[in-house]
């Protein structure tokens, strides 16, 4: 496997734990376990991931996550306290799943994968904070069941395009730029309004 597609591979894994750090563990251990995706020699530490404590308290902890994230405001006060967990569960998936390899690029992947995991989560958080000021209180359901769709998909596509989701995630985090600075002149133009 290529030097980018290595940083591809840690960018989307840690995308994913951005959204759903405990899912994203528990995906990426089922789909090693029954050999979904073949780990290439930098990742084969990550077999841990597919071993039956991990897998327990990784489904037990996406149950909980599962569950708060479709209660409108519940989602929020959950997301803020993983502002901390995510981006630092991030940066621990980094340095256990990627131990065989330099320890220069080992510790420039902790910090990619957490740099990428607090954008994600911070655009996930701030998505939901609009979607909870919204009326109908399906929207919050509907945004939810979106993100769970999507780990499964985009390990997948982790793992089989690299290259393809480190642009993809390049992408992304000057878009969450981008749209950070939107919303927050939004919110405070609506807190003037208030």
């Amino acid at each position: 496997m290529s030097l980018p597609e290595i940083i591809g591979t840690a960018a989307g894994i840690g995308f994913l734990a951005g959204i759903r750090l405990y899912a994203t563990v528990f995906v990426l251990g089922l789909l090693i376990r029954f050999q979904v995706i073949q780990l290439t020699d930098q990742f084969e530490p990550m077999l841990h991931l597919a071993s039956l404590p991990v897998l327990i308290t990784a489904f037990v902890l996406a149950c909980l996550e599962f569950v708060s994230d479709k209660i409108a405001w519940l989602d929020s006060i959950w997301d803020s306290v993983h502002t901390f967990i995510r981006p630092i569960g991030a940066v621990v998936l980094a340095v256990t799943s990627v131990s065989s390899i330099d320890p220069g690029l080992r510790t420039a992947l902790a910090l990619l994968m957490g740099a990428v995991a607090l954008s994600s989560h911070a655009a996930k958080s701030a998505t939901r904070v609009a979607v909870n000021h919204s009326p109908e209180p399906l929207s919050n359901i509907f945004v939810s069941a979106v993100e769970d769709l999507f780990l499964p998909l985009g390990m997948w596509v982790t793992f089989h395009y690299p290259l393809v989701v480190l642009g993809l995630v390049v992408t992304f985090v000057v878009a969450v730029v981008w749209s950070i600075r939107k919303i927050i002149g939004f919110l405070r133009m609506r807190k003037a309004r208030a």
